[in-house]
């Protein structure tokens, strides 16, 4: 699923590691911090990409835009 996605950061938990990302379908798409090469706070507009987990949908390669 190497499609480039864009959408919103709309949470992060520091203490359990992961964060989600509103995409444009208004979908929820969780992404795991220790996974990030950039520093992303709340609100931060990112493109990424999907993969598939043990859990479900997750995000990769995210990035600023």
């Amino acid at each position: 699923m190497d499609e480039l996605r864009f959408g919103e950061i709309v949470r992060m938990d520091n203490s359990e590691k992961y964060g989600v990302i509103l995409d444009n379908n208004f979908q929820d798409i969780h992404f795991i911090l220790i996974n990030l090469t950039e520093s992303i706070k709340l609100n931060d507009q990112v493109s990424f990409e999907i993969d598939l987990g043990e859990d479900g949908l997750i995000a990769t390669k995210v990035s600023l835009i």
